[in-house]
């Protein structure tokens, strides 16, 4: 066991049966707060709410289920699109407030509440039928932290009929030099004077606190990018697999249009609602592989771009909605941006090249967690 590993395990409050850390993760969802919190992000609701009210009539008659339904907001709007049947799916137990929002809304004849987490209520058969549409809001910070979208590719996998539709129906991950000097002004050099006390032999203390381990949910602006960003992952909601989710290596190449110092890295994200459905793939035919055997993954390498303002899906019409958290945007989400700083800044000159790999791998335990490893010359 490595240390981190140790140390993880060591200071985390769930014994390490609970692989999937449910009962801290859906006793979060059971408050109010963080559905306020997300709720109060208008940027991320309104998102959602656009591309149901834009492609209505794709919801019209049809039967959805909302993966992790939270206060059942996303299921009332595909309701009062039209839906003939909406399966509100909630593990927290906010989904005994869910029913009773449904029922002030007056959605009860259409919405239907299913308390319980979606891989148990498969085998009791609490939801009786296939569904037309998968909705789900499952991102996290990296965008796959938390690891809820294992539950909407479990959905998909067992509900969702052949030809239908998922929203969002795929995602990418960007990442980008940055310098942070506004941060380290506010953590670090804040040591130096210290109502009037030179504070200065915590500094190496405090930078090696700052830079352990990832920065989430922090207000980057397109100031700190140090180069045009990259699209290190691509999510294709209809073919991605659990096996695919759980590691990805990837090169980089930036070359820096400023001179500055180089702090670290930073990651954002944006999901897309594209309103033509993608058929499901056929299922493997079988040719007699144990599961010892080797399977050859395609490389989708070919894929990563590096262009900061075009979009990484074509938008043939205006039905399609994109939700960003990226830094461009004058409006931050709850989500913000991921830092990942270097222990050492270093400063680069316009036209600077750094390269290297971020390898991203799900944590062995604790599967809602991923290790992120960044390394660059």
């Amino acid at each position: 066991m490595s240390e981190s590993q140790a140390y993880y395990n060591w200071n985390h409050r769930n014994p390490t049966e609970d692989s999937n850390e449910d009962n801290e993760y859906f006793s979060s969802y059971a408050r109010v707060s963080i559905h306020e919190e997300m709720l109060r992000d208008t940027r991320r609701t309104m998102a959602y709410k656009d591309a149901i009210e834009r492609n209505a009539d794709l919801f019209r008659d049809k039967v959805v289920m909302d993966v992790g339904a939270g206060t059942g907001v996303l299921s009332c709007f595909a309701a009062r699109a039209g839906a003939r049947r909406v399966y509100a799916v909630e593990a927290s137990e906010m989904a005994h407030n869910t029913e009773l929002i449904v029922a002030r809304n007056k959605l009860d004849d259409v919405i239907t509440v299913v308390h319980g987490k979606l891989e148990d209520l498969a085998y009791q058969e609490a939801i009786p039928e296939m569904v037309d549409i998968i909705i789900s809001e499952w991102m996290g910070c990296f965008l796959i932290f938390e690891n809820m979208i294992e539950s909407v590719l479990f959905a998909r996998d067992t509900y969702l009929k052949p030809g239908g539709m998922m929203w969002p129906s795929s995602a990418n991950i960007y990442l980008c030099p940055v310098s942070a000097e506004d941060l380290f002004a506010e953590r670090i050099h804040f040591w130096k004077d210290v109502y009037g006390l030179d504070m200065t032999p915590l500094v190496p203390f405090a930078q090696e606190e700052l830079v352990s381990k990832p920065i989430r949910t922090q207000d980057v602006k397109a100031s700190h990018l140090l180069a045009d960003h990259m699209q290190i992952r691509h999510l294709d909601m209809y073919t991605l697999t659990t096996d695919e989710l759980a590691k990805s290596l990837r090169s980089f190449e930036f070359r820096c249009h400023t001179s500055k110092m180089l702090h670290g890295f930073v990651s954002w994200f944006d999901v897309l609602f594209e309103p033509t459905p993608t058929p499901l793939p056929p299922p493997p035919i079988d040719v007699g592989l144990s599961e010892s055997d080797p399977i050859t993954q395609t490389d989708d390498e070919a894929n990563i771009r590096s262009h900061p303002d075009v979009s990484p899906t074509p938008q043939p019409e205006d039905r399609t909605v994109v939700l960003s958290t990226s830094p461009y945007e004058a409006v931050p989400t709850h989500w913000k941006q991921d830092m990942y700083l270097i222990e050492t800044p270093i400063h680069v000159a316009e036209g600077d090249m750094i390269t290297g790999t971020i390898r991203v791998v799900r944590h062995t335990q604790y599967k809602r967690h991923f290790w992120v490893e960044l390394s660059y010359t």
